[in-house]
């Protein structure tokens, strides 16, 4: 159980039931977390502001202003400490490229999102 740096959690993704998915296997393996969870870009940036997560999923395809622009403007919000965003999105060979190439997130999981690919990222940069 990952526990101490891990205190709050962003899930961005405009399925309902993705969201619930990851929520329920981010609470499987990370203890005394406070997630809160956006179903679009302009949500995502509203919380990004107000509650400084600890770590940010983020689906790429959302409906109004997509996952790039947001983590865009995430990187360009922080002044000292660099969040950790995990990319989730079914469109591996494209989006990954194009956001590692940029140094702009931290991992990617491919949906539909595995246990224990989520359990092994979130070891890798927790710990």
């Amino acid at each position: 159980m990952i526990s101490g740096n891990l205190r709050s959690i962003l899930i961005v993704d405009d399925n309902p039931l993705n969201r619930f998915l990851i929520t329920t296997m981010v609470n499987k393996i990370v203890v005394d977390v406070t997630i809160q969870q956006a179903e679009n870009g302009y949500d995502a940036l509203h919380f990004f502001k107000s509650i400084s997560p600890d770590l940010i999923f983020m689906d790429i395809k959302l409906p109004d202003l997509n996952g790039f622009e947001v983590i865009k403007q995430i990187r360009n919000l922080e002044t000292e400490n660099r969040t950790p965003i995990i990319v989730i999105s079914g469109n591996q060979a494209s989006d990954e490229n194009h956001l590692k190439n940029e140094n702009l997130i931290d991992a990617y999981l491919e949906k539909p999102i595995r246990f224990t690919e989520l359990k092994a990222i979130l070891d890798t940069i927790f710990y």
